[in-house]
This record gives C-alpha cells, structure tokens and sequence, in this order.
C-alpha cells in the first residue's frame, strides 16, 4: 500500500531556474534563489485532484549572498541562513535580518537544536533551551540562545576534528558528526569525542536523521544501504535498522515512516518494525522540509509535496494484513483527540491479541490483554468449551491441537490469577474493555460476577493441566465457583475427591451422602468395610443440628454392616458425643436392628462415657432382660431344663450366656434403675444369678444368699457376696448368711414354687463361716442363732477365734490409752471398750454353755 500522495507543487525547469534552499513554516513555503526569497501560500484549488494550490504571495531579494542552507527557529520567530559569510539571522515575518553571528565566516555546516521543558502535569511548555553548533571545516563552536542573542559556550576550548565535519545533528546536549569514513559524538560539556561505528568510504557520504519528539533519545545514521538507530549514549541499536534498496543521500523521519532519497527515486520505510512501503520516482533530492501539509521536497528546480494518505485507511490496511505495531503508529500521530485515539489503539492492540493467541503465542497475547483491563470472560471466550455460548472475534479462532491447548491454559491460568488478585483488591469492578464490538459480546457488570467466572474457569483449567491445584482452589475461602458447572466438570472428570470438597465448602451434606453412597456401590474397596467408611466419618461430622440427615443416610450403612455402623454413634468425636442419646437410641430401635445393636450402643455410653441418665440405664436393663427372655424361649431352655436351673457359661458360650454375663455385669456395676422392674419380668424356675444380684439391689440380702446357699448351691459366691456388702458397708450381712444357714428360707422368697429336695440346716458351714470371718460378726447376735443341740465342742475353735480377736482388740485399746493418757475423756470411753469387749466375750461363753 502507497502511503503519500504525490504532488508537483512548483516546476522551475522550464525557466532554467535552480532552487538554492527551501524551508516551511505552518501553511507557508519558503523557497530562496541564490539571494532572492519566494514565499507561497496554500489555498483551496478547485480541482477535485488537486485540493490544495500553493501561490507565490512575496517575491524579495533579500540576502546579500546566494543563500547556501537555511532554517526556521519557530520559537525565536527567527529565520537563520548560511552564506559564504557566515550565518545571518532574520525576522520570520518581514525577513528582514536581524543580525549575523560573528565569527562564522567559511561556516559550511550548522544545526539548531530546540528543547522544550514541559509541566507533564498540566502538559505546559515552561521554557525553551536553544542550541546553536556550526562547522568551520574541523572545527566546531557550540552557542546557546541566552534570550537575545546566541552565546558561544566553551569559547576557549573550540572542539576540533581530525578530518572534515560531512553532517552535523544535535542529540540533547550532544552532536553527532559524520565524517568522510565514521561517526563519532562530541560531549559537548567536556569536548569528549566518541565513536561510533566507522564505515565504507565508498559511500556518497555520511547521512544523520533527526527523529521525533516522542524518540528524541534516538539518531539514525546511514552507511552503505543501511540505517542504524544509535542513542545519547552513542550504542548502536541493531535490532532496529532499516534495510535500503540503495545507497540513501539524505533521510528524513516523518513518523511512523522514514524517508531517504537515493540518486534516482525517493523510498519510504518503517523503522520498528522495519518494512518497505513505497518507492517514489523523485530523482536528485537535495531537502525534505516538514510542513503542516506534509513533506516538502525539493530537487535542482522542483518542489513536491508528499501527503500522508488518511490514517483510517492506513490502519486499516495494516489491521488486515495484521501489521498491528504500524497500525499503532499510524494511530498515534493522527490527528483525531487523544481520548479517541487510545481507543482505536487499545481495539488494535486488542485485535493483535487475538491473532497472537491464533499464532500460539498465549502468553504474548495474555500479557495485551491484561494490559488492556480486558474483560475476562473475553478472553475466556477464546478458548473452547469455557464459556456457555460462543463470543465473536475478529478472526477464526483456530482449533488446538493437545499440545497447544496444554499451553494456552497454562497461559490462560497465569492471567486470572493475576486478575483476581486485581479484583480482590477492589470494592467495585472496573469495567473490563471488549475484544472486538459485537451486539453478542457483553461485558460481566459485578465483581462478584467476575469472580465467579475467573474462579469456575480457573478450575476448568487446573483439571486439564494440574489436578493437584483444584484441591486448594476449591478450600479457598472466598472462592466463588459456581457449584453447578463445578459439578458438572469434576464428575466428567472423575474427580469425586475434590467434587466432596467442593460440596463440603458450601455445606451440601446431602449431595456428599448421595455421592459417597454411589461410590460405594460401584468402587471396587479392599473389604466390605471399607466401601462404608467415607460415610460413615462424614455422618459424624455433621453434629446434632443435622440429626434427621444422619437418621436418613445412616440406614443403608447399617444395613451393609450394623456392628460397624454403630461407630458413627459411639466413636469418641465431639460431634458423636453432643448427638442426643435417647434420640439415637430410639432411631435404633426403629430401623429394625439386631437386639444386639442398642445393647452395645447403651453399654458404651454408660460404662465407657460415663452417662447417668436414668432412662438409658433403666432401658439397658429392660433390653437386657428382654434379650435373656427371648434366648431362653429360643433354646426352649425352660422345657429342656426341668430338672434345675439352668447353670451360667462362659461369655463365649452361645447368646444365652452372653446377654446374662452382660445383664449381671449392668446389675452389679449400675444404681440407677429399677431393679424391682427387672425382677418382676424374670421367670420364677431359672436365672437365679440374676435374681440374687436384684435382691441384693432391693436390700433383701437373706434372700439373695437364700439363692446361692439353697438353689445355686454355690457357697463360695454367697460369701464373696458378704464380702462385698460387707465393704459398701453393710455389716450385718454376714449375720444374714448365717441365719440363711440355720434357718432355711421359704421357696416362694426365693421365686419357686416349691423346692425339689427339702433343704437342711448348714450348721457345718454356719461354724466354718464364723471361724473364717469372726472378726466381721457380732459374736454375741451369732451364737443366739445357733440351735441348743449344737455341743460346745463344736464351736471350739470359733470361741478360740472370737477370745483371740477380743485380746487384739483389748490390746490395741491399752495402747491407744497410753498414748492419749492425759486425755480423760479418751480414759472413760476406753475404759468402757475394755469393759464392753471382756463382758461380750464372757457373755458368748457363758451363751453357749447354757
């Protein structure tokens, strides 16, 4: 694409005459023959082709001298010419000359330097710094503009060359000189020199190009058909060079464009990037001079004028062939407002994107787009199956191979991280700017909107590129994933561990339950048990806010296996504990259970976690019984065992002797039911163990020893049955049992109907008793319930026994009464005992001799 219009503005060749020189300012056009000056103004023309005419307004000879090289300093008003003379200043209205700078005489050279200081706050230009260098062959003198007239700086130390000044340019406070095979710069402060890069002396000759504003840190020179961009700092920048078709004899930089004349034609570049644009047939250029209507160019006896062609169209142009930085360019130095300008260049930057992203650059394109405060879900959009519906793009997006896709969600993930990490910042959402315009293409409106698109689609990335990040994306506390496509893409994955986290940070119980359920009906687990486990722990967890879900998603476990089931209501967690237990117990009992079941769950929160609720322990005793009953009628027990109570076994020994060990376990170790409940429901011809255990509970201690002495026949355990009343303190029990030996109780106290064999009095086992625990028996209450025909002899040793016990005791109070001999009081009861412990053994004995 041609990027200047062409225009002949003024042909001498007709008249043979030669332009010497020509400078521009605004719409006016200077143009000097020899020692005379035209000026040419611009009017509208009225040919269609043609929209501007430029007509001669002033014709003058003002110059003594043919004029060799002329300029305009805008801001001093002023219009400086060189002659052979030296250099001449003049008044840019009237032209008149002002002055002329002594000392410049045989000056072949000069450059004007012109730098603005500018408030980037309020965009003002404070003051100018003008400088003035011009060359006398090798030497070179430096002034600068002290407000009325040009100084000579460093005019004791003048700045000379090796060889000939070729071209001279200002850089800030520096100049670039070409020389015949080299450039160097001159530190103008110090009069340093430095060179730069040397080159072919073949060439026509060193060339220097000022460029704009906007890269005023920046030369370009010239060598061979080269053009280099070298800084302040005189390094070259090789990256960014242009490539001529010819040697170039002068270059001129009309942004984004660099322009050279070559011997035969005029040829437009671009300078980063570099790409040819335009060839245009101007042969012998001996100036480019910059207008407001673009370039003037001027050759022996012609000046053309090259005007940009609209930038709409350019950047168009360079939209479509995908020349993004050009189109940028272009943008920038039009002339539309800045505001609509930036954009038109954010749209072109967001369209470079997009063909980056085609390109397999992500990280190139991710990196505009978070430049550009891009909407998100815009650039979601370019990827597949990210977003609901399709958006429009301003190209095809292209389909990703395996490979590629991999990348450009990881390129997709580093991207909104970083935008979250900015929203998360803010209170309100800054709207995010679109890709490409379209009715379809809208933009999300509400942070929290934002968030929930970043945060769903960074799962779907993480589960196609890192499975280990969904986990802590999931926990995060303010994650805002929607529940609903999370679903849908961890299922489709598999990924049931973390779709249970999802669902645990937005306490979905019930969908957790339903999946561990699932999962254990087609999972292949190790055991049985393991496939309940999950639920199980989950069920715990919940607490008592969530009994009814327990109660609903606890059925089917127990139904795989109860006894481990029962753990999510016995296991030690504060949320098991804190579950009602007399609800629980009543769920147990209505979901049809094996008896066992309840049984195990009240023997654990009675004896393991201590509980003393009065109506747990009294239904451990009804269940108990119940279950005792039940195996007795199941094994017939009554009808197979007429001939006498059916004997206890081992624990181990079958479910009869299993619940009757647990049942006489709960009577001796619990107080807080009601053991007249309990007796009242056991049958009157077995379970005597039981029977005596409850007796003994209710107080009725001779009938309790009436069992085990007569019905049980169990000696041994009616005394440890003493033995143990005797140390919760009750001490007349060994008087009972001894009355039970002498006197045998009715059978209808003890739950018989009637006795199978006429029981005997135990008058051997009486005295065998007394003789072993005399010292636990009131002796005196003792042998009154002898019998009279019981010889004195036979209770021999047992008097022995009591003498024996009474001197002890006699001897422990004679020394108790030493020791506490000053205490009177201690005296007269000790006394007394002595008394009391001689006259109760005098009164056995003399008992039983009568």
């Amino acid at each position: 694409m041609d990027v200047y219009d062409v225009e002949k503005v003024l042909n001498f060749k007709t008249k043979r005459i030669s332009i010497s020189c020509i400078a521009c300012h605004g719409d006016t056009l200077l143009v000097v023959f020899g020692k005379d000056l035209h000026t040419y103004q611009s009017q509208c023309s009225n040919d269609p082709v043609k929209k501007m005419s430029w007509q001669l307004s002033s014709q003058n000879t003002v110059f003594s001298k043919p004029v060799m090289e002329m300029t305009i300093v805008a801001e001093l008003d002023m219009l400086i010419v060189l002659t052979d003379s030296g250099l001449r200043f003049h008044n840019l209205t009237t032209y008149e000359q002002r002055c002329a700078l002594a000392g410049t005489e045989g000056a072949t050279l000069f450059d004007v330097s012109v730098e603005e200081e500018v408030e980037v706050t309020k965009n003002l230009v404070l003051e100018h710094t003008i400088r003035l260098c011009i060359v006398q062959v090798k030497t070179i003198k430096v002034y600068a503009w002290n407000g009325t007239a040009f100084e000579e700086l460093h005019a004791h130390q003048q700045l000379k060359l090796h060889q000939p000044a070729r071209a001279v340019l200002w850089l800030a406070d520096k100049i670039f000189v070409g020389l015949k095979d080299e450039y160097i710069m001159l530190e103008t402060s110090t009069g340093k020199m430095r060179e730069v890069f040397r080159f072919d002396s073949g060439q026509t000759g060193p060339v220097i190009a000022r460029m704009s504003r906007d890269e005023r840190d920046l030369v370009m020179l010239a060598y061979q058909k080269k053009a280099l961009l070298v800084n302040s700092r005189a390094k070259p920048d090789r990256t960014a060079s242009i490539e001529w078709t010819d040697v170039p004899n002068l270059m001129f930089h009309d942004p984004p464009y660099m322009v050279a004349a070559m011997t035969k034609h005029v040829e437009v570049n671009t300078v980063s990037p570099s790409m040819f644009m335009q060839q245009i047939d101007i042969r012998g250029v001996a100036r480019v001079r910059k207008a407001s209507a673009g370039l003037f160019v001027q050759t022996a006896n012609s000046v053309y004028l090259l005007t940009q062609r609209p930038a709409e169209e350019r950047v168009k142009y360079h939209r479509q062939h995908h020349q993004f930085k050009l189109a940028i360019q272009i943008q920038l130095v039009s002339d539309r407002p800045q505001d609509e300008n930036e954009a038109i260049v954010a749209g072109i930057r967001a369209q470079n994107g997009v063909h980056l992203f085609c390109e397999n650059k992500f990280k190139d394109a991710m990196d505009i787009f978070l430049s550009l405060n891009t909407d998100v879900s815009h650039v979601i959009g370019l990827f597949p199956d990210m977003l609901p519906h399709r958006l429009k793009y301003p190209e095809r997006i292209p389909p990703l191979t395996d490979y590629q896709l991999f990348n450009s969600l990881e390129a997709l993930t580093d991207f909104l991280l970083k935008k979250r990490a900015i929203i998360a910042r803010g209170q309100d959402l800054t709207e995010g700017s679109v890709i490409y315009e379209h009715r379809k293409n809208v933009t999300l409106k509400t942070r929290k909107n934002a968030l929930s698109v970043i945060d769903t689609t960074l799962l779907k990335c993480y589960v196609q590129t890192n499975h280990n990040e969904v986990a802590p994306l999931l926990r995060l506390p303010d994650n805002h994933v929607n529940i609903g496509e999370a679903e849908r893409v961890l299922t489709k994955r598999e990924l049931f561990s973390e779709l249970i986290i999802l669902y645990e940070e937005h306490a979905m119980h019930a969908e957790i339950l339903q999946l561990l359920r699932s999962r254990a009906k087609v999972k292949v687990f190790p055991s049985p048990l393991d496939a309940i486990q999950p639920t199980i722990q989950k069920l715990q967890s919940l607490g008592e806010e969530h009994l009814s879900l327990i109660y609903e998603w606890a059925e089917w476990v127990f139904n795989e296996n109860q006894f481990e089931a029962l753990k999510m209501f016995t296991d030690d967690i504060p949320t098991v504990r804190g579950l009602p237990r007399g609800h629980i117990l009543s769920y147990l009992d209505k979901i049809g259970l094996d008896k066992m079941v309840p049984i195990q769950y009240l023997e654990h929160v009675i004896y393991t976690w201590g509980d003393v609720t009065e109506e747990l322990h009294q239904a451990l005793s009804t269940k108990l019984r119940g279950a005792v009953v039940a195996e007795l009628e199941n094994a017939r027990a009554i009808r197979d065992h007429e001939d006498g109570p059916i004997k206890l076994g081992p624990a181990s020994d079958g479910l009869l002797n299993d619940f009757r060990h647990k049942l006489l376990t709960f009577i001796k170790k619990s107080t807080l039911y009601r053991p007249e409940h309990v007796l009242a429901q056991l049958p009157m011809n077995c379970l005597f163990e039981e029977r005596a255990l409850l007796l003994g509970r209710m107080g009725r201690h001779d009938q309790a020893l009436g069992i085990y002495v007569y019905v049980l026949n169990d000696l041994r355990e009616a005394e440890q049955y003493c033995n143990t009343s005797f140390l919760e303190g009750r001490s007349e029990v060994y008087l009972d049992l001894l009355r039970v030996y002498l006197k045998p109780p009715g059978p209808l106290s003890l739950g018989l109907q009637e006795y199978s064999k006429q029981p005997m009095c135990r008058v051997g086992e009486a005295l065998a008793m007394l003789q072993e625990h005399a010292s636990r028996i009131n002796l005196f209450e003792a042998i009154k319930m002898f019998p009279e025909d019981v010889p004195l002899k036979s209770a021999g040793h047992f008097l022995g026994q009591a003498m024996t016990f009474s001197a002890s005791r006699l001897h422990m109070i004679m020394v108790s009464k030493q020791i506490h001999l000053q205490n009177n009081t201690f005296r007269d009861i000790s006394s007394y005992m002595v008394a009391s412990s001689a006259q109760l053994a005098s009164k056995a004995i003399t008992a039983w001799a009568h």
